[in-house]
């Protein structure tokens, strides 16, 4: 998946599971930006298992939330939630591509997948454009209904 689409993903996804108000929407787009890019911090070494595991992402996040706390307001189990989410999105999207994800590395170095596409492949984009845009759509729509736009 290329990035662009990692980046939908995660803010739809975010936006749409944890429906921040329209006060903090901004803050929380910046922190599903920062999940769903990071993963793809390790495209030098070992890519798709450092960063692309449950097992260390979950550990990663808490390093952040606790270096972010000291500069935003935000209540730091919102910000773990909002980055986390994003960061699963990104591993999930990559599932679709043919290099696949090693999910429980170190543990275990086999890569699963749930398409055999590659990651340029714009079905694979598609898939997840389609979906950050419907979750984006979702909070909208939640936000409208609630009357706060």
């Amino acid at each position: 998946m290329k990035r662009k689409a990692h980046l939908l993903l995660g803010v739809g996804a975010v936006l749409a599971i944890l429906r921040p108000s329209i006060n903090d929407v901004i803050i929380y787009i910046v922190l599903a930006a920062l999940g769903s890019l990071v993963p793809d911090l390790d495209l030098r070494f070992k890519h798709r298992k450092i960063l692309h595991n449950v097992l260390l992402s979950p550990i990663i996040t808490l390093g952040l939330v606790l270096a972010l706390s000291k500069v935003l307001t935000l209540n730091p189990i919102c910000m773990y939630l909002a980055i986390i989410i994003a960061w699963f999105s990104h591993i999930i999207g990559d599932l679709f591509t043919i290099g696949g994800v090693a999910l429980l590395w170190p543990l275990k170095s086999k890569r699963m997948r749930i398409l055999k596409l590659r990651y340029d492949h714009p079905i694979v984009s598609t898939i997840g454009v389609t979906l950050g845009v419907m979750g984006i759509a979702i909070w909208l729509y939640l936000k409208i209904l609630k009357g706060t736009i």
